[in-house]
């Protein structure tokens, strides 16, 4: 990380300067302040995990927002709370004919709700916002026998450590984390010296119920 409390506001300073030049090459920026404080914050985060940022960066994080219309210049009512949900047309379809119908209320009307109800459709549509498509999760790969089995004694084994870990007993701050760390090494010893795992499970699970007992061996 890049960034600490020595040079945060020179790089807010630099970031609001490079920002500057890109507005004064194009004229103009065309986001909201939504959109602006993205493009911001989203340049703030690289500089921290590079250690710098030119203005061609920033001005694809810029071009990068104006692809997101609720943060564009344009996009009606963006601190409209009652109309959060409405980012899309796809939102529109799917909302239910009672929730259409609160926008239609005589107290919609008068407090202006209808009136920017109507603009925001009115954008999505003639915008085609659609609803961003949501990448299904790739299929995790199939594993082979031998692999399973390795992935099956690797969880039993994290599964003793963790057991191990959580062991409490008498005198449990000083004394049980010693005894941890002391199983932790017996139970390494004997997987490492060809015990089979069910032994060392037993055996670990033996210690524990000792300790827990407040008899340690």
């Amino acid at each position: 990380m890049y960034i600490n409390d020595q040079n945060r506001k020179a790089v807010e300073e630099h970031i609001f300067n490079l920002m500057e030049d890109v507005k004064r090459m194009r004229g103009t920026l065309a986001l909201n302040k939504k959109g602006i404080e993205w493009v911001g914050g989203a340049a703030y985060a690289h500089y921290n995990q590079f250690g710098k940022i030119d203005w061609k960066r920033v001005a694809e994080l810029v071009d990068e927002a104006q692809s997101y219309a609720p943060l564009r210049l344009d996009y009606p009512h963006p601190d409209c709370a009652q109309l959060a949900w409405l980012t899309s047309v796809d939102d529109y379809a799917d909302a239910t004919s009672e929730v259409i119908r609160r926008y239609m209320q005589p107290v919609a009307i008068d407090s202006g709700l209808k009136h920017k109800f109507d603009d925001r459709v009115t954008y999505l549509r003639n915008n085609k916002i659609r609803r961003p498509k949501v990448e299904a999760a790739p299929e995790p790969p199939q594993l082979t026998p031998a692999q399973k089995v390795e992935a099956e004694v690797k969880a039993r084994i994290q599964a003793m450590a963790d057991r191990i870990n959580s062991s409490v007993g008498k005198g449990w701050n000083t004394r049980t984390a010693q005894f941890r760390k002391r199983l932790l090494g017996e139970a390494n010893e004997l997987l490492t010296g060809g015990q089979n795992l069910a032994y060392v499970e037993k055996y670990v699970a033996e210690r524990i119920r000792d300790h827990e007992n407040g008899s340690i061996r």
